[in-house]
């Protein structure tokens, strides 16, 4: 299974969890169903993370000529260095290099 699969399994479980068959409501049946959902939004956040996703590459100008940022491209905070991790050292977005700009 891959983790694209397994984040459209829960993301249709959840959808399940959410919903009241008794009332026809967008709402959780009971607090079981809710923490279920819940539990599912954070597996499903973090399968999303082991899916590798290309850096985000801002150039900008200065003195020097051309400077070239590396940023995370979950949460656009990071700077990487020369060196090139496997995943963000902040959030634990999973990085691909692959064929860099």
């Amino acid at each position: 299974m891959t983790y694209e699969e397994a984040i459209s399994i829960l993301t249709k479980d959840r959808a399940l969890c959410l919903f009241n068959p008794l009332t026809g409501d967008g709402g959780p049946l009971n607090e079981d169903c809710r923490m279920s959902a819940e539990a599912m939004n954070l597996a499903i956040e973090a399968l999303e993370k082991q899916i590798p996703k290309k850096p985000i590459i801002r150039k900008t100008e200065d003195y020097f000529g051309y400077v070239k940022y590396i940023l995370c491209p979950s949460c656009e905070k990071v700077e990487f260095g020369f060196n090139q991790p496997c995943f963000c050292e902040r959030c634990g977005q999973a990085i691909d290099w692959g064929e860099e700009e």
